[in-house]
């Protein structure tokens, strides 16, 4: 498993803690319906305030260190990282492994103790972590400002409405588009709650376009993706890119290129590169697609075939949920003509 950089560790951890609070909220609701109670306990509370706590003080520690050592510190060195990283598998395999079962047992079962003491553990572990690096930064290098430091910028491989290249600019105003690229073992689906979502499945992969996001925008696409809420994780896949020829190009100047009736830019060579994927691995059931997330995702699919995605994998995956089913059915010309309309909404 690749090592990530600091930035990215810190973002994937500030993430799980938001998911795991969203996790423990639905768990502690189904828990007050059952045994009808009014309020939660102090033990409950205790836990709650932990997880918050986690993300807080973890994004603190992290900001701290960052307005002060800039990009080196985002970047991190050899210990910072694999202590970061570390401390993300063992709160995924801890808090989100307990919150999972504790909402998949028929009566709600959980050890609220062994809970709150892995959400202590991973949040004193991550921000030593953080404090430790800065401390070996700080003493190795002169510190360098800010203001002249360049946020490094991690990958992130958009499967949905995250497509339509305006909605993405408008969202994400520093994003770069860098290419096409396929996802293996991994099916597109449309969940529950009426968005899409990716889940496991060796026989199928999953196309989309990958851009380039600093840590800013990485925080954005938490919001929107509902992290806080419990909807989606902020996981790192393997995808295989194939680069533009042109190389990192503005998402901004893109989508105005592709609105003005432009050439799309040509691609080149395939690479292996690890991105940012959104998965909900809490709705996982096949559902009904929401009217005004269809109409968005219509958007996505003209421009994600415009830059190279396949018209046999939309036709095969997306479309059928996109459009009403009817013999031939296509999306009524959509490919042949761009429409630039959709309230940027949530997922």
């Amino acid at each position: 498993m690749p090592v990530l950089e600091a930035v990215a560790a810190v973002a994937n951890i500030v993430a799980t803690f938001q998911s795991a609070a969203g996790l423990y909220n639905g768990w502690k609701a189904r828990k007050e319906v059952a045994e009808r109670a009014n309020r939660p306990v102090p033990e409950d509370f205790k836990t709650q305030t932990s997880l918050v706590r986690g993300r807080q003080q973890v994004q603190e520690e992290y900001d701290r260190a960052y307005a002060r050592l800039g990009a080196r510190f985002a970047q991190g060195d050899d210990e910072g990282r694999m202590q970061l990283q570390g401390e993300l598998i063992m709160l995924q395999q801890t808090v989100i492994a307990f919150l999972q079962s504790g909402l998949a047992s028929p009566q709600g079962r959980l050890n609220i103790s062994q809970l709150l003491a892995h959400s202590e553990g991973r949040r004193a572990g991550t921000v030593t972590a953080l404090t430790n690096q800065y401390q070996r930064m700080t003493t190795a290098a002169p510190i360098r400002s800010l203001k002249s430091a360049e946020t490094p910028r991690a990958n992130y491989f958009a499967f949905a409405s995250n497509l339509h290249l305006e909605q993405m600019a408008a969202r994400c105003s520093s994003s770069m588009f860098r290419g096409k690229a396929t996802l293996r073992g991994w099916r597109w689906q449309v969940n529950e709650r009426g968005f899409a979502n990716i889940v496991p499945s060796p026989s199928d992969h999953v196309e989309g376009l990958v851009f380039t996001v600093r840590y800013e925008d990485q925080l954005t696409l938490h919001r929107y993706e509902g992290i806080s809420k419990g909807y989606y994780e902020c996981r790192t896949l393997p995808v295989k890119l194939t680069e533009c020829v042109e190389g990192l190009s503005k998402t901004s100047f893109i989508a105005r290129q592709l609105s003005a009736g432009h050439a799309p830019p040509g691609a080149t060579r395939a690479v292996d590169v690890d991105a940012l994927v959104y998965v909900s691995s809490t709705y996982v059931t096949d559902g009904r697609i929401r009217a005004e997330y269809a109409e968005r995702m219509k958007l996505g699919i003209a421009d994600g075939v415009a830059l190279g995605m396949s018209p046999e994998y939309t036709r095969r995956y997306l479309e059928p949920h996109v459009t009403p089913s009817k013999p031939g059915g296509r999306l009524g010309g959509l490919f042949g003509r761009r429409r630039r309309r959709g309230r940027l909404a949530s997922s």
